[in-house]
This record gives structure tokens, C-alpha cells and sequence, in this order.
């Protein structure tokens, strides 16, 4: 006698069952462990929460700025480990605004001339202010060139005669078409970020404390930090440093914002080369924008420090940065000194 159907596929949906049941304790004791790693990380390292990552904040009319107060900055890769301070303007300064005078100087950047990754008394601009023996007031801040205009009429309005003014321009980063309305902080991200995994990525930095410290302790092993990298889970500095794939429009448009910041203004541009023009697989175009660029600021008759030139006369121009980062190291900021004392100190008084 034939058993029925039902009866012979019984024991086959019973074991289905109890496999199903298994998963879901699987997947709900990996959900519980992971909810109680993540508060616990919140709690006991709060260095890792996600809301402490950003050090920045934007005031009522679109200024960026530093949150007042001491911020621990250090990179997953062990290159540096340092904490930070903002003044009550929001800058990485021991002098206030409201104290400058005619005379002093003053420099406007994003990360590079914020100091990222060494000390305040070794960033170039207070390198350059002892070598001056006058106040060099430093106002970088991660920004674009149309940042740099808000922070300098935000300077202005707490109190700053800002005459003297250097623009520390990066080359891997400040040179956009300005007409757009997408922001440059916008299209790094996604280039640096493509895909479901760089999604991703961004996702989990932004929400999760557990991502953060797992990230830091992982890259601290080298092997580990490779198999990430490969498996696309984490960046070399390669891919960390913004490549210009970009021509003429893009380099006039920056030119022209250069033109109205230094407008009546006694100026110099400092370009900061990237390192992209010594590693990696686009030298030859990287070596292209930043001639082009150069020119057309000398055309304009801008005054330029080029450190391109300074950098590669010491015969390791990548010695000027981190091994794990694209920003300058404590070596990077003493030429970029340097070199401006050098061209400031020989120019004719304006």
C-alpha cells in the first residue's frame, strides 16, 4: 500500500522547520551580540561613536567651522594619533580673531592648512610664524574654494582686517567647476565611495560605533589591513587621494574664484601638490593639471609658491606625506614654511 503525499513529505517540512528555527536563533544571537557590542563600544570607548567623528559644524549662514573644544583625530592605519583644538571662532588657533591687526597674516586652506594629522606648533603657518616674529592667524577648514569666501568674510566680521592674506590651494581637491551646483565635498565622496560596498562603508561610519573601532584595531595589523583593502572593505592611500580627471573649464572656473579672494588684497597662492603626481596610475595627467593650473595663476598675474619643485629637490617628494595617508607629515609642513618665509622675505614690499 502506497502512504499518501502528505504523509511522505511530513518528516521532509519537520526538518525544514527545525532548520529554519536554528537560522533564526543563529541570526537573532548574532543580532544581540552585535546591538550589545555596539552599546558597549558606545559606553566604555565613546572615542568610537559615530557622533564624534565629525569635528565639524556649520553655523546659521553656511559657515563651516570647528566645534569648539579638544577632539581626538587619528587614523585607522597608525600614521598619527593626536587630539585637537578649536578655538570659541571655531578655528584651530590660540589667537582670536577679534585680536589681528593690519599687519598680520592670515591663511586660508582645508585640511592641509588646518594642520590634519601633526601638531599646531608644527603646521606651516606656525612655522612661518616664528620664522616672521609676527601673528600668522590660520583659518583651515575643510572647504572648497567658495568655502574659503565664507570663511573670510566670516573672519572679517568678528573683527579681522584681513590684508594679508595666503590661500593654501590643494591640488587634489579645490579645483572645480564652480558654476555647478553639486558641491565638491560631494563629488569626492562618491568617487572615493563607488558602489554598494563604498555605500556601505559610508553607511557604517556614520552609524556604527562597533564599524569604527573594529576599523581602527583591524588596520593596525598590516596583513589584515591588505586583505581588507583587496576584499574592498577598506582603502590604501591610493585610493584615499582624489584624482583630477578634469581640463580647462574646471581650472579657469578656479582661477576666477582665486581672482575675487586676493581681489585688493596683498596675497599668495601656495599650491599644494598632490601626491598623486608621484604615485599611482595617472602621473602624466596629475602632471598636466598642475602645469596647466600654474600657468594660468601666472598668467594672471598671482603671486605663486609652488612646492612641487621644493618637494621633488629632496629626491623623495613622497616624503612629505603620511606613508598611509595623502596628508603632509611634520617633514611636509617645514618646507611648505619654508618655502613661503623664502618668497615673501625676497619680494619687493608691495
Amino acid at each position: 500500500m502506497v502512504e499518501p503525499l502528505s504523509e511522505q513529505s511530513s518528516p521532509r517540512r519537520r526538518r525544514l522547520k527545525k532548520l529554519a528555527a536554528r537560522l533564526a536563533l543563529v541570526a537573532g544571537s548574532v543580532a544581540a551580540a552585535l546591538l550589545l557590542s555596539e552599546a558597549a563600544v558606545r559606553l566604555f570607548l565613546p572615542q568610537y561613536h559615530p557622533a564624534f567623528q565629525s569635528l565639524l559644524v556649520r553655523n546659521q549662514e553656511g559657515v563651516t567651522l570647528g566645534a569648539p573644544g579638544s577632539h581626538r583625530v587619528s587614523t585607522p592605519k597608525g600614521d598619527f594619533d593626536l587630539v585637537i583644538t578649536f578655538n570659541p571662532d571655531g578655528l584651530r588657533d590660540s589667537k582670536r580673531l577679534a585680536d589681528a591687526t593690519e599687519n598680520d597674516w592670515f591663511i586660508l586652506g582645508d585640511s592641509y592648512a588646518l594642520g590634519w594629522g601633526v601638531t599646531e606648533p608644527e603646521r606651516f603657518s606656525n612655522r612661518l610664524e616664528s620664522r616672521f616674529g609676527r601673528p600668522v592667524f590660520n583659518l583651515g577648514i575643510p572647504e572648497d574654494l567658495l568655502g574659503y569666501g565664507r570663511l573670510l568674510r566670516y573672519a572679517e566680521k568678528k573683527g579681522a582686517p584681513v590684508r594679508r592674506l595666503i590661500i593654501a590651494v590643494c591640488m587634489e581637491n579645490d579645483l572645480w567647476d564652480y558654476s555647478s551646483p553639486v558641491s565638491s565635498h560631494q563629488r569626492i565622496t562618491e568617487h572615493q565611495n563607488p558602489g554598494l560596498r563604498g555605500r556601505m562603508r559610508v553607511f557604517l561610519k556614520q552609524h556604527s560605533a562597533l564599524y569604527i573601532a573594529l576599523s581602527y584595531s583591524l588596520q593596525r595589523v598590516h596583513a589584515v589591513r591588505s586583505l581588507l583593502e583587496r576584499l574592498g572593505l577598506a582603502r590604501d592611500v591610493d585610493q584615499l587621494t582624489h584624482k583630477n580627471q578634469i581640463a580647462d573649464p574646471e581650472l579657469r572656473s578656479s582661477c576666477d574664484q582665486l581672482l575675487k579672494l586676493t581681489a585688493h588684497r596683498d596675497s599668495v597662492v601656495l599650491i599644494i601638490p598632490s601626491r598623486a603626481l608621484w604615485a599611482g596610475a595617472d602621473t602624466a595627467q596629475e602632471q598636466r593639471v598642475h602645469s596647466r593650473f600654474v600657468q594660468l595663476l601666472r598668467d594672471a598675474r598671482l603671486p605663486v609658491v609652488d612646492l612641487k619643485p621644493r618637494f621633488e629637490q629632496t629626491g623623495n617628494p613622497l616624503g612629505h606625506y603620511f606613508a598611509s595617508d595623502p596628508h603632509w607629515n611634520r617633514k611636509g609642513h617645514e618646507a611648505a614654511a619654508g618655502a613661503l618665509a623664502e618668497f615673501l622675505q625676497s619680494r619687493p614690499r608691495p
